[in-house]
């Protein structure tokens, strides 16, 4: 029996195979010994393991080096379904259920063990064409669910993106008349055929007159700007449930524009070819959009670094909204020089569940205008476009892809930064209300510096993963390249590596933050604390000592040599104190053993010392707390003690009075007495 779920290679040296998942569940690595093995240097040696369950395939990753992903969002386990497309590293695969197949074709009349058809295909580049069900709901139920096809001209486009038949299925069927089979056929592709056509929307005045296509004077998208012919250059994202596709219903000028429908809670996105640049530099990326129904646009730039130095970053413009027709959109970004690869990036998605449709035409891309550049000394906070920002010294960029997320919005929601100088730094006031997300990588430069937090708990250093709660700031770098971003609320922030540098992300409460760059205040508190700790050492004022290295690392880490002496000197005190302690704990133990009540009493005048000399500090809670365990074993020592006095003298008051002693006896009995009675007030204490 055939198994029900297979994997299909995206790319690789096994590109274009299709794997079956046999058994319940099989893994996937670089090693021996797994379901399958790859040679892919970015697969770990056991990289992940497909589990075949009721309703779907549970992908769980295995602790790789370089992760499993669901488009760009990283996974430990995850729920896959027919087309969609996992990551293990660099290598791409798309699982395929072969019941999807069945359904389809029971969905048109055919019984599927009597006609198998060929799995469709999607491409992560380059772009599709525009499937024909999209344009008429009617079709739905007669064309089996396509997926984007390979890009094509325009004029073949819709009819090319119809699941095909094999020619080799249809002569093995046999159970049904081949006449009846080839009518259906001619009919289904007849009826897409025609409603492509038909259905293909003409501009306003046009009368399916072509306009012509007016090229742009410096336009950096050389290839495929107006979409013409296959619209070379661009790519579809395979992480997209939608896609765009060249067709000539999308239309502004020439033969052909780009455009995709949805349903709901869909989305697309196409990227041009990368331009190659040096240098700061300021781009404007506009061309014509229209949008449709309960559709919304938005269009950008994808910044990257051949060297990998800075964060690849989205920078958006606001959303298009519906318009019906096409309209000019203009968006315009300052790109540093440390981003040499630039491309344009086009996004389409559904806003409610009854979908819409998004065009665009004629793209351009020119290079000119004023940067946005806030700088201070040798520091530049540059913005992409107002929705994401970067920070760099002089070359080097310290962190980069800081942007703010709406949670409601779509994959293109980024809240608006609006950055001002201040006298120690930047301040950047946030766009939007209720749930946002922060998101920045400190990159390598500023990483090598150290990382840390501070908040509830104080001060606390980062070299790995981590998650801490109520952080109010982040501090990164050393000496003059020392950086603090700093939360007008406490959140919760979470750091992962990435590249060579660390990911930040966290839900915002406020909307403020202060990027601060200068600490010659901060530091010279620190100086003062440093001094005041020192002669309180010197004095035996331990616990002083200790308090005010304390507050030096929790409120002032801005110097990283007298950091190193805080952290030396808080040692130094407590393992001094500790020391002490320990000494003192053995004393109590051969008190214990030995029943002495004035060893007991002066093991506890010696915790009561050693907690003076360390007031303030961690080692006098620890001397208290030795005191009151001495107090404790005392009292019970004492209380045993006199029972057993109480119980000889009651002996010798009854052997006198036996004797016929009673002055004697009566004086035994007026000293039990007066014991009792000096015992009561301890008893009730």
């Amino acid at each position: 029996m055939q198994p029900r779920y297979s994997l299909r290679f995206e790319n690789g040296e096994r590109q274009g195979e299709t794997l079956p998942i046999g058994g319940s569940s099989f893994t996937i690595g670089r090693r021996p010994g797994n379901g399958a093995q790859v040679s892919d240097a970015s697969v770990s040696g056991r990289h992940a393991e497909f589990v075949v369950q009721p309703d779907g395939v549970l992908v769980r990753d295995l602790g790789s080096t370089n992760g499993t992903k669901i488009g760009s969002e990283r996974i430990s386990e995850h729920k896959l379904v027919h087309g969609d497309v996992v990551v293990l590293g660099s290598l791409k695969l798309t699982l395929l259920d072969l019941e999807r197949g069945a359904s389809s074709a029971a969905a048109s009349g055919l019984d599927p063990d009597e006609l198998e058809l060929d799995e469709p295909v999607r491409p992560a580049s380059p772009l599709p064409a525009r499937e024909v069900q999209r344009r008429e709901p009617a079709y739905a139920a007669a064309l089996a669910a396509p997926v984007p096809a390979p890009i094509a001209e325009p004029a073949a486009a819709s009819v090319d993106s119809v699941r095909t038949i094999s020619a080799d299925k249809v002569a093995a069927s046999g159970k049904r008349s081949a006449l009846g089979l080839v009518a259906l056929l001619v009919a289904v592709l007849g009826g897409a055929g025609a409603a492509w056509y038909l259905l293909q929307p003409a501009a306003e005045g046009e009368a399916r007159t072509a306009r012509a296509v007016e090229p742009v004077a410096g336009n950096l998208l050389e290839r495929g700007f107006s979409f013409e012919g296959a619209g070379a250059g661009w790519e579809a994202d395979p992480a997209g449930p939608e896609a765009f596709g060249v067709e000539r219903g999308s239309r502004y000028s020439g033969e052909a524009g780009l455009g995709v429908f949805f349903d709901a809670e869909q989305w697309a996105l196409a990227r041009s070819a990368a331009v190659k640049g040096s240098g700061t530099r300021v781009l404007t990326l506009a061309g014509m959009a229209r949008v449709r129904d309960s559709a919304r646009a938005r269009v950008g730039l994808e910044l990257a670094s051949a060297s990998g130095v800075s964060a690849t970053t989205l920078a958006f413009g606001p959303a298009l909204e519906a318009n019906g027709d096409f309209a000019r959109f203009e968006f315009r970004a300052t790109v540093p020089g440390a981003f040499d690869l630039v491309r344009a990036v086009l996004l389409g998605e559904s806003t409610t569940a009854s979908g819409g449709a998004v065009d665009f035409d004629d793209i351009a891309l020119v290079s000119g205008g004023e940067a946005q550049i806030a700088a201070i000394d040798e520091f530049q906070f540059v913005q992409h476009g107002g929705s994401s920002a970067a920070l760099f010294k002089i070359d080097r960029t310290l962190f980069s892809d800081f942007h703010v997320r709406a949670a409601e919005g779509g994959l293109g929601a980024r809240e608006s930064l609006a950055i001002t100088k201040g006298g120690t730094g930047f301040a950047v006031a946030v766009g939007g209300s209720g749930r946002r997300t922060l998101s920045l990588r400190i990159d390598e430069p500023l990483l090598k510096g150290g990382l840390a937090t501070t908040g509830s708990g104080g001060y606390r250093a980062h070299a790995t993963e981590f998650s801490r709660e109520g952080v109010t700031s982040i501090i990164a770098g050393v000496g003059k390249d020392q950086v603090r971003l700093a939360f007008d609320a406490p959140l919760t922030l979470r750091g992962r590596a990435e590249g060579g540098g660390m990911r930040l992300e966290g839900e915002l409460a406020g909307g403020a933050l202060a990027l601060q760059t200068s600490f010659q205040v901060e530091r010279d508190e620190a100086a003062k604390l440093a001094r005041a700790a020192r002669e309180a050492e010197q004095k035996g004022e331990l616990g002083l000592a200790a308090k005010c290295w304390l507050a030096l690392r929790d409120d002032y880490p801005f110097d990283a040599k007298v950091l190193d002496e805080a952290d030396a000197a808080r040692t130094r005190i407590a393992e001094g104190g500790l020391v002490q302690l320990r000494r003192l704990r053995g004393e109590v133990e051969r008190a214990r053993f030995f029943r002495l009540s004035e060893l007991y009493r002066q093991c506890r005048r010696d915790a009561l010392s050693v907690a003076a000399r360390y007031a303030g500090g961690e080692v006098e809670s620890y001397a208290l707390a030795l005191a009151l365990e001495i107090d404790r074993d005392s009292a019970a020592l004492e209380a045993d003690l006199a029972r057993t006095e109480r119980a000889r003298l009651e002996g010798i008051a009854g052997a006198l009075e036996a004797s016929a002693s009673p002055q004697l006896a009566r004086r035994v009995r007026e000293y039990l007495q007066g014991l009792a009675g000096a015992a009561t007030p301890r008893e009730e204490n």
